[in-house]
């Protein structure tokens, strides 16, 4: 149709033809000429446009399949034709029936297009649509913006807008980029065009200014690469802003810039290897890294330049430092601090000297060289590297020494910076950061959030840096142990030990966790082995080796054994780097030591120093009761029976080991049997009820008895367990974190009483109401004593370690008035599905339809129909037919959330929902068949109106409303909707 361009009298008569015989007609053109839209509209069309008509990697397979192409090579020519027809067939032509060898395809398949179709299509055009095509075809990728920065740089005369709105009216084979907004040619095309223009060279560098002052590093650089412009590329890769690399961690997109240089200029650009082995051995690919940073440091000690020597002793430092050998690393840095002296200089210098101290466990002496280093960048005003160092002073130095609240203000501090920059890379490290805080007191539930976001930032990031990645997974398999999922840290472990590059700070760590990992397993000989194993190696890192040591003197502790008094040296290093929070853990191993040897005296000193450590630093508390509960358990316990109380009872109400703590009951001193009542009524545990409740039957002692029960009133005043109830799909009912299980309901009518007061939580019920609901056809007093023994029923189900009459949390009494879970201690399933959606469907009617919000999604994705005990009840029915139309209604207005903001497909299946929910709802077909539409599914679309037919006249016996009819209609013409 194309070709009839300017025939008028041609287009009239065909005009007159199609609307004389509508249905018998076969159009095809690059566009279609406007006077005949018309009659086109008359005839109601199939359209079909490029992407309808392009072939899938199945069918160009099936093309080349007889000229003897794998699928793995036909998909290649796919991804390299586009899937174009023509294309396809022409290179099956030529292969098959032309015999053309297959190294010779590409170059005879370009010739025969550029000679038959793009020749007649270039000779087509006007001269201002073909020199904008020459231009713009140069570009890798364009936008707007280039394409007339381009025309203006030519000077040329003709109209920018008509040349640019005719390539895309005239369909001239562009196609989207990956990039929003951008564009580019299909590459056959795009080389017959650059065979047009004579000065492709200039006008790359043209594109090449424009994207950098743009801030486009990467069309930049890619363009300088594709030209073959090497010097030009290596200048823009010696001044990219690594902020471009470091924000979304395109570390191997660097790597192949910088080697896609010949030898020679790489060699010539020094920094450029340097640079590139510094941030390989970031991401871990140490061997590779390493490769590089040496060969560019002889590069540029052979310049004998000072600035040229500063920069090869900071590669080398660099790789010292990474490999883990910072006694080289800390030498190096002390030569070069006594003789440089620019600022930025000192800068580096003390940030590589204080990461060495710091790994190196000499915190004091990493604690001075941060300050200065900090003092140094606020003085000469850049804040980039005093954030930078507040981060690595609070996480390497305060936090192991135990200053958290030093650590957590400086932290504090550099949160806006982080909050401003918005860099993932970066962001996700000052995360780890507070980490580290979390990890020292145990502070697991922030320590659970904070990873889930730094997971989040890193998964923006092409290739996050290896210490991240390592500290990660080292994190989350300490998280598990200290969640007790033993599977899941043995899988964190195995990620993490894919990154420790052999530095042996980092195997030190993992010998440390897998200790730990051993220990609370339950399993102390493999805990030894484990750390003996680890403190065997050469590795002279003092800090890490006497945190493995403590592990093994905790194991040893545990083992049934008896444990020697004497403990490991590589345990004077906690001494010496002054970490309290280990010095802490230690302290209280030797309290429980010298108790089990029978040195009373030398555990009470113990006893009081630590103590007077809590007193001083009372943050430092949980260390032995969170972060490590059962070493805490066993320290608390003998300071109770040492005779304190004023730590003792608290801590190990904390840590609420009950088991560990109903054995002294039974002790022959009865200040001892008081303080375990107390440490028992502090644990807040419904476990610790029956033992109290047994021992308070058989004690004597005055004193010890009112101890006992002033705990159990305690225990029975504290509000009772949440309770979960499910009823969507199955009804279960869950007491704290444990299921109820079916067996522990004695009949089915205690369930149906249980579900009846779920249903009116939080309602003062009379009991006749509650009689006459559940009972309405039994005389009153047989109603009243079935309710009576019911309740008594649900009561030992619900309270099971109550003692016999205790109080029912679970209840408010008032003479005849029943509340259930007056304390809102009680979540349903179906009430929290109700809430979210009916507030999300207040949204339905405002002018900008919000977000889905995420929370709705949940809740809708899990429905499934509530299962009761009263199925045919009226208290029931009501309420379930109530939930099924919310349901469909909540997915309806999710269908119509997502076809609002073109997510289309989601659209689709959640109209599918709606659908299956209730098939008389018209709306929920006209958003599918929208969504369809919108899709280029136009044939789906009328299968969908189809369908609504069907189900309208079988449901309720109608036709489709016109809104229906009239999308359908536009369907059949090829129109959107």
């Amino acid at each position: 149709m194309h070709e009839l361009e300017g025939a008028q009298e041609a287009i009239t008569w065909l005009e007159q033809q199609i609307r004389a015989r509508p249905g018998c007609w076969v159009l095809s053109g690059r566009h279609i000429p406007v006077v005949l839209q018309a009659a086109l509209d008359n005839a109601s069309p199939l359209v079909l446009d490029e992407d309808d008509l392009m072939l899938s990697p199945a069918e160009t397979a099936l093309w080349l399949a007889p000229a003897g192409y794998s699928e793995v090579e036909a998909q290649a020519w796919h991804a390299y034709t586009r899937g174009w027809p023509l294309a396809v067939a022409v290179l099956a032509r030529l292969a098959a029936h032309f015999s053309v060898p297959r190294e010779q395809l590409v170059g005879t398949l370009e010739t025969y297009l550029h000679e038959t179709l793009f020749a007649r299509l270039w000779a087509e055009q006007p001269p201002g649509v073909r020199r904008l095509l020459q231009l713009s075809s140069v570009a890798l990728r364009f936008n707007r913006a280039l394409a007339e920065y381009l025309w203006r740089w030519a000077e040329e005369a003709d109209a920018f807008q008509d040349a640019w709105t005719a390539i895309f009216a005239r369909r001239l084979f562009v196609e989207p980029a990956e990039q929003p907004e951008q564009w580019r040619y299909h590459p056959l095309f795009r080389d017959f065009m650059r065979a047009q223009e004579t000065q492709v060279e200039t006008v790359a560098r043209t594109v090449m200014t424009w994207a950098r002052e743009q801030g486009d590093w990467d069309l930049a650089i890619e363009q300088a690469l594709a030209e073959e412009l090497w010097e030009d590329a290596a200048a823009l890769l010696e001044v990219i802003p690594m902020q471009v690399i470091w924000h979304s961690g395109r570390v191997l997109t660097l790597r192949r810039w910088v080697l896609s240089l010949p030898r020679a200029v790489s060699h010539a650009h020094p920094m450029l290897l340097a640079r590139l082995g510094i941030e390989l051995c970031r991401v871990g690919a140490v061997a590779e890294g390493a490769k590089w940073i040496e060969e560019s440091a002889a590069l540029l000690e052979a310049r004998e330049d000072p600035e040229s020597l500063f920069r090869a002793w900071q590669t080398r430092s660099y790789l010292s430092f990474t490999t883990g050998r910072y006694t080289e690393a800390i030498a190096r840095a002390q030569t070069v601090l006594s003789w440089v002296s620019h600022p930025k200089q000192r800068l580096e210098v003390l940030t590589r000297l204080g990461n060495a101290y710091a790994c190196s466990g000499q915190l004091p002496a990493a604690r001075l060289v941060y300050r200065e280093a900090i003092r140094l960048a606020e003085a000469v005003g850049d804040q980039t590297y005093a954030v930078f160092m507040r981060d690595n002073l609070a996480a390497n130095v305060l936090a192991p020494m135990g200053y958290l609240p030093q650590a957590a203000a400086l932290l504090e501090q550099n949160r806006p910076f982080y909050d401003r920059e918005a860099r993932p890379a970066n962001q996700a490290i000052h995360l780890e950061g507070w980490a580290t805080l979390d990890i020292e007191i145990g502070d697991w539930e922030r320590l659970q959030a904070r990873l889930t976001t730094i997971d989040h930032l890193l998964s923006q990031v092409e290739a996050p840096a290896g210490s991240a990645l390592f500290w990660l997974y080292a994190f989350k398999a300490t998280l598990a142990i200290a969640q007790g999922a033993w599977e899941t840290a043995e899988a964190h472990l195995t990620q993490a030990e894919a990154w420790h590059v052999n530095r042996p700070d980092r195997l030190l760590a993992l010998a440390q966790l897998r200790a730990w990992l051993a220990r609370r397993r339950g399993r102390p000989d493999e805990a030894v082995q484990v750390a003996e194993a680890a403190l065997a190696q050469p590795w002279q890192e003092p800090l890490p080796r006497g945190l493995v040591a403590l592990e093994r003197e905790i194991a040893l502790e545990e083992q049934a054994a008896r444990a020697p008094l004497t403990l490991h040296p590589d345990l004077h290093a906690l001494r010496q780097a002054r970490a309290m929070p280990p010095l802490l853990r230690l302290r209280a191993l030797l309290l429980c030591r010298c108790y089990r040897a029978g040195q009373m005296d030398a555990a009470r000193r113990h006893l009081q120093a630590l103590k007077a450590v809590l007193n001083r630093l009372p943050h430092l508390r949980p260390v032995l009761t969170d972060r490590d509960p059962e070493l805490g358990h066993r320290a608390w316990r003998v300071a109770l029976l040492l005779g304190d109380e004023e730590e003792a009872v608290p801590a190990l109400g904390r840590i609420s080991n009950v088991a560990g703590l109903t054995d002294l009951l039974h002790h022959a001193d009865p200040a001892v049997r008081r303080r375990a009542a107390q440490a028992l009524a502090a644990t807040r545990r419904e476990t610790a009820m029956p033992p109290l409740h047994a021992m308070l039957e058989q004690e004597c002692d005055p004193g010890v008895r009112r101890a006992l029960e002033e705990a159990l009133a305690q225990l029975e005043a504290a509000p009772p367990p949440p309770l979960r109830v499910q009823f969507c799909g199955r009804f279960r009912v869950w007491r704290g974190e444990e299921e109820i299980p079916d067996h522990a309901w004695p009949r089915p009518a205690v369930v149906r009483l249980f579900q009846y007061f779920v249903l009116h939580r939080g309602q003062p019920l009379l009991r006749d109401r509650i009689l006459e609901d559940l009972w309405p056809d039994q005389p009153p007093q047989r109603s009243k004593s079935l309710f009576r023994r019911l309740l008594s029923w649900m009561h030992q189900v619900l309270e099971p370690h109550m003692r016999p009459r205790g109080p029912f949390r679970y209840f408010s009494v008032a003479w005849e008035v029943y509340t259930f879970d007056p304390l809102g201690r009680v979540s349903v399933d179906v009430e929290c599905f109700e809430r979210v959606v009916r507030e999300a469907l207040q949204a339905r009617d405002l002018p900008d339809l919000p977000p889905v919000p995420g929370e709705l999604l949940e809740v809708l994705e899990a429905w499934q129909p509530p299962v009761s005990a009263a199925l045919y009840e009226a208290w029931w029915l009501e309420r379930a037919e109530r939930w099924q139309q919310l349901y469909a209604q909540g997915c309806l207005y999710v269908a119509q959330a997502y076809l609002v903001r073109g997510a289309l497909q989601h659209a689709v299946e959640w109209s599918d929902r709606a659908i299956v929910a209730t098939p008389w709802l018209e709306e929920t077909y006209q958003i599918k068949m929208r969504a369809l539409a919108r899709l280029g599914q136009r044939s789906q679309a009328l299968a969908v109106y189809a369908a609504a037919r069907r189900a309208l006249a079988q449901e309720l016996g109608i036709l489709p409303s016109p809104l229906t009819e009239h999308l359908a209609e536009r369907l059949r013409q090829g129109e959107l909707i």
